[in-house]
């Protein structure tokens, strides 16, 4: 199991590391300064000179070498979460991403969310292959990505459906995305697929739900809906 290091862990260990470095050159400069330095230069002003400045350098290139190792082991931890939370063909985030995400829309005043099935998406692989099917996945994630807004989030619920959540935003706005999700995919030409489209379900917070699972539950209500009436619509 892949263990990341939550951001607490990561500031104690700098505290600590850095702790016991400074000690240590503490006291080796205090040895230094009693068994040699001290024997070698009698002026006062000399030796505070020389050794302020020495206890500077040190100190300079010890914070330096562990802000560098604090660095690599903050990226290291970015990457181990990105292979947590991002679905590996899409490269949306996944249901564990989407679990975190609902509890900050608790307490959030107002969202809606998007929820997009690729229409007649088993018949891809049944007529063309996986490989393709997977092609068309890929696709349409990029193009909703594409589509929205920077602080929107992306992701896969399962099998070809995905869900947009769009925070600090009214239901006008959210119809407005989906229409155009619709559109740029409907656009998108994928070799060996041919024409994409998406039914796309818009719920929105406070007027369809009272928390995140019932946007979730109206908007993946709303998009059947959209497939009952033909398909490649916005409901």
């Amino acid at each position: 199991m892949i263990q990341v290091i939550g951001r607490p862990a990561v500031r104690m260990f700098f505290k600590k590391k850095l702790f016991v470095i400074l000690i240590t050159i503490s006291i080796i400069y205090g040895l230094i300064n009693h068994l040699i330095i001290m024997k070698i230069f009698n002026n006062q002003l000399v030796h505070c000179l020389i050794i302020s400045v020495a206890f500077g350098v040190l100190y300079y290139l010890v914070v330096l070498y562990i802000f560098r190792k604090n660095m690599t082991l903050v990226k290291y931890n970015r990457t181990l979460e990105l292979k947590l939370n991002v679905d590996e063909l899409t490269q949306l985030y996944n249901r564990k991403a989407l679990e975190e995400s609902l509890v900050t829309l608790e307490f959030a005043e107002s969202y809606s969310m998007i929820f997009i099935d690729i229409d007649n998406f088993k018949s891809y692989n049944d007529n063309y292959g996986h490989e393709v099917g997977d092609e068309v996945l890929k696709g349409i994630s990029e193009e909703i990505k594409n589509s929205i807004r920077s602080i929107d989030r992306v992701y896969r619920y399962g099998g070809e459906e995905v869900l947009v959540i769009l925070e600090r935003c009214d239901y006008l706005t959210a119809r407005g995305l989906a229409e155009k999700i619709k559109l740029n995919v409907s656009k998108l030409h994928i070799e060996g697929a041919g024409v994409c489209t998406v039914s796309l379900g818009v719920g929105s917070y406070p007027e369809n739900g009272r928390s995140p699972r019932e946007i979730i539950k109206y908007a993946d209500s709303a998009m059947l809906n959209a497939k009952k009436k033909g398909k490649n619509q916005v409901s």
